[in-house]
């Protein structure tokens, strides 16, 4: 007599019930919170575990990928731990990449903060207040790869993003934008106090050493640019950041390693809104040839 098989993706009735009961309690927990927290714009991110017995890794991935739960991290207990934790690793960098975060830092993305920023600039229209945002950027990241490896890069990169996180207050927003730059928001900062902030942080890691592999010390430091407002502004998200990272410019042509801050002017908002054909009418009198 042939022993029926089981398809490893159906799941034993009694099995199922439990699942099911779960996922409903869990479900309207997640959406409960949701709805309380501004739909997870928060900056908040958890992750859940629940253990299943009969799965393996491949069987998981073909049931995630049939009902959609590929937002779900699962790890292979069967295998050695050294696995399991570079599997966790791998899992958790591409879960913080699909929620806007970046996979290095855990640090959010260039959209979620301007979205951070926007919400004060509203918040700003009710009640004015000074706001200032600083783009942050590691000096030398391509001369310490080539140097150090880029191992030694990423663990400059994270040191930094430390920084930022134990410097900021939670209204404080801290973010990566780019590669290797990062941009801190300051509610409530006037240009002197974010100066004040960031000149600190500076101070604070360019002191830092690293041991690189062969146990070589090297040491990093980084520029920045700090754009303020001042009030109830009509300034923009864009252009705010912009200003910031224009400013960022400033500093590392000027030798890197220091601070440029400006506030953002009214010229800066209209220069951004006028594109160079209408600039080309504006100073020539006639459309560009």
């Amino acid at each position: 007599m042939q022993k029926k098989t089981t398809d490893p993706l159906e799941l034993p009735p009694d099995s199922t019930d439990t699942l099911f009961r779960d996922f409903d309690a869990l479900q309207d927990a997640i959406l409960a919170m949701g709805r309380k927290n501004g739909s997870g714009k928060t900056g908040k991110l958890l992750a859940l575990v629940r253990l299943f017995n009969g799965f393996t890794q491949a069987e998981w991935g073909e049931f995630a990928a049939k009902h959609n739960l590929e937002q779900w991290v699962a790890i292979d207990l069967s295998r050695p731990a050294p696995q399991q934790q570079a599997l966790l690793n791998e899992q958790l960098r591409a879960a913080l990449a699909r929620n806007g975060r970046d996979s290095l830092t855990g640090l959010p993305g260039r959209a979620n903060f301007l979205d951070s920023l926007q919400l004060e600039l509203e918040r700003q229209k009710r009640q004015p207040a000074d706001l200032s945002v600083a783009s942050i950027n590691l000096d030398h990241l391509t001369r310490i790869n080539e140097a150090w490896g880029h191992n030694a890069g990423d663990t400059a990169l994270k040191c930094l993003a430390e920084k930022l996180l134990s410097a900021k207050h939670n209204y404080d927003t801290a973010a990566r934008t780019n590669g290797k730059e990062f941009a801190l928001l300051l509610p409530g900062a006037s240009m002197q106090r974010a100066k004040a902030i960031v000149q600190h942080l500076l101070n604070e890691f360019r002191l830092e050493k690293f041991t690189a592999e062969g146990g070589k010390e090297f040491s990093a430091t980084f520029s920045a640019g700090i754009a303020s407002v001042c009030g109830n502004n009509a300034f923009g998200s864009e252009q705010i950041l912009k200003t910031a990272e224009k400013n960022l410019c400033r500093a590392k042509t000027s030798g890197r390693n220091q601070i440029v801050a400006t506030q953002v002017s009214i010229e800066d908002e209209i220069r951004s809104m006028v594109c160079s054909d209408e600039k080309h009418f504006l100073f020539f009198g006639k459309p560009r040839d």
